[in-house]
């Protein structure tokens, strides 16, 4: 029982002593300890759990040394297995490609197809007098031998004579030679001639006409043919060259 108070009385006396302080200043320690241990583990410096477990055996071995305990046993901390986190993949965008835009179809332009040309006999009637340059043929009227730019259709005086084809009449004359005459271009350089017309023709000069327009009537006007049967004097030029006019006139 002595002994019992006998230690109270040491530690009593210790506390109201030196001691006081002592723990004061131990419990500061542990206190700062533990703040900066705190800290560093927030700012990334404790980089191993070992400088942790040290950090906090040194507080507890403080605190044993001030008690009288015994050894302080400190087991590390079970490792644990680092966890992989696997990132999942953003999803690609989607490569869109803007629709590549087709060249129209080039349209052509219409092509305008030209009415086909129709030929017709200028007068009813055979021919008394063919078409002839590559040789002479005989004129009675002239009494010699020429040559013959087209063929005299026979035709009696005041026969209608019809334009062969489509084409504007170009020129209306009294020749010396074949008498009353009158040109019609049909294009691509052809002219068709009558002559030998009687009075004044039906048209002048700058009219359009078509194949089967009537152009006058069978004259006897042509002095250089007018000992010939009554006829219809007619002839073709391809570009003011004399071409054979059955070339163009249908087979009867």
């Amino acid at each position: 029982m002595k002994e019992e108070k006998s230690v109270l009385h040491r530690i009593d006396g210790f506390f109201n002593g030196k001691g006081f302080y002592i723990v004061l200043f131990v419990c500061a320690a542990v206190i700062g300890v533990s703040v900066w241990s705190l800290m560093r583990k927030n700012a990334g410096l404790l980089e191993t759990p070992e400088e942790i477990i040290s950090a906090d055996v040194g507080i507890d071995k403080g605190i044993s040394a001030f008690s009288g305990g015994g050894d302080i046993i400190v087991s590390a901390p079970e490792e644990t297995e680092d966890v992989q986190v696997s990132s999942v993949p953003e999803p690609e965008a989607e490569e869109t490609t803007a629709p590549v835009p087709q060249p129209e179809p080039e349209i052509e332009p219409a092509v305008e197809t030209a009415a086909p040309v129709v030929f017709i006999w200028p007068a009813a009637g055979e021919i008394s007098m063919e078409y002839s340059v590559d040789y002479p043929v005989f004129n009675r009227t002239m009494s010699d031998w020429r040559t013959h730019e087209g063929v005299d259709i026979e035709a009696p005086q005041g026969a209608t004579v019809l334009s062969c084809s489509s084409g504007m009449v170009t020129e209306v004359r009294d020749d010396d030679a074949y008498g009353m005459t009158v040109m019609v271009e049909h294009g691509g350089g052809l002219v068709s001639l009558y002559a030998g017309l009687a009075g004044t023709p039906a048209v002048k000069a700058g009219d359009n006409v078509s194949a089967g327009d009537v152009l006058g009537s069978v004259g006897n006007t042509a002095l250089c043919e007018i000992s010939e049967p009554s006829h219809l004097h007619f002839a073709m030029y391809i570009d003011g060259e004399s071409t054979d006019p059955l070339m163009y006139l249908p087979e009867r």
